[in-house]
């Protein structure tokens, strides 16, 4: 089966390196004979049109527990879409009959490293603003 993937860019001719994939787009549309289902999570948060796979919401019930994984792993979730995606598998995967150990330990896993680097960013947005302001009060303004 050939899936057709286009491009979000139109028109777009040249090659794309995803990890060890490489497209190769021809007046924005390529096609490849398979596609790994966290390249296509990715693909599909970043704009591109895939046609020619299985369409519908990634059922985690329907993959072994490595396919999850990785499924969770290729998400985007530097975006609302990618992290409504990963928050729906991780529900889906903590109702089911039988959780896997596994996939909850990485899913767990990458909440807690998000939970991280929000906080760091934080951090690091206060101490920006502490420095702002205490540049102001030096140079004897009030911020205002």
């Amino acid at each position: 089966m050939s899936i057709k993937i286009t491009s979000p860019i139109e028109g777009f001719t040249g090659k794309s390196v995803f990890g060890p994939t490489t497209v190769t787009f021809d007046k924005g549309v390529a096609e490849l004979e398979d596609l790994s289902t966290p390249l296509r999570a990715y693909l599909e948060t970043k704009g591109y049109t895939i046609e020619g796979v299985e369409v519908g919401p990634f059922d985690p019930a329907k993959h072994k527990a490595d396919d999850v994984i990785d499924y969770l792993a290729g998400l985007d979730r530097s975006d609302e879409a990618g992290r409504a995606e990963f928050d729906r598998v991780a529900a889906a995967e903590r109702a089911s009959e039988k959780p896997r150990a596994g996939v909850l330990k990485a899913i767990e896993k990458a909440e807690a490293d998000a939970a991280a680097a929000e906080a760091k960013e934080q951090e690091e947005a206060a101490a920006k603003a502490a420095a702002a302001q205490a540049s102001l009060d030096a140079q004897g303004g009030d911020g205002a």
